[in-house]
């Protein structure tokens, strides 16, 4: 009896996965060396999980998830196509929550001192928490 999941080929989970690691990386502002370095394994290992390579154990994925300061349902949010409301908030919060604070105060500033940016603020604060 041969295996169904063949081990040499990508699954759509895995990219899906490996393409939220490189998004919340890059987010943080982190090289692949650098998360390397904070995950306790090579760059290589980096390159294989956002490539969908190697494929990333949930226990991996949860430790990822907490040295990343995001929810572990954020590597997974979306996976089907589809998302509910409140993921899509999540996921949008989430990566608010993600920014350093430099790159978050930035932005803050920015928009303060823009009166349509703040129109824009006021209603991007609306969808990520579900207003009208």
């Amino acid at each position: 009896m041969t295996d169904p999941i063949k081990k040499s080929k990508c699954h759509a989970i895995d990219v899906h996965v490996g393409q939220r690691l490189r998004t919340i990386r890059k987010i943080r502002g982190l090289s692949q060396s650098q998360l390397a370095e904070i995950l306790g394994v090579t760059f290589q290992q980096i390159q294989k999980y956002e490539r969908a390579t190697n494929r990333i154990s949930i226990g991996s994925l949860t430790y990822m998830a907490g040295e990343l300061g995001v929810d572990v349902h954020y590597f997974i949010e979306g996976i089907d196509g589809t998302s509910t409301d409140q993921s899509a908030r999540s996921a949008k919060l989430s990566l608010i929550h993600c920014l350093p604070d430099e790159r978050l105060d930035a932005i803050l500033a920015l928009v303060k001192s823009d009166p349509i940016m703040q129109a824009a603020e006021t209603s991007l604060v609306k969808t990520a928490v579900g207003g009208p």
